[in-house]
């Protein structure tokens, strides 16, 4: 389930595309939801980025750890912000 709600995520520019295409493909969800799993999926894949913009891996994993945390405690944030 999770490899099919990734997949449907890529190539997506926007959270609304991403509903649409869970929404087509039988997935609705809450809005709250879909953003939240959104983010997650954006955050996660910021890693070959981090990794390349961070001197070490413990800062890149440190890094991605903050900004999920931020997004806990803030999740009406937009992603990637």
């Amino acid at each position: 389930m999770a490899e099919f709600i990734i997949e449907l995520a890529t190539g997506k520019s926007s959270i609304k595309e991403f509903q649409k295409a869970l929404a087509s493909n039988g997935a609705e969800m809450p809005e709250s939801l879909v953003h939240t799993i959104w983010n997650v999926i954006q955050r996660l894949t910021q890693v070959s980025v981090c990794t390349l913009s961070q001197s070490t891996p413990a800062q890149c994993v440190w890094s991605l750890a903050e900004s999920f945390l931020l997004h806990l405690r803030h999740p009406n944030q937009r992603a990637l912000d």
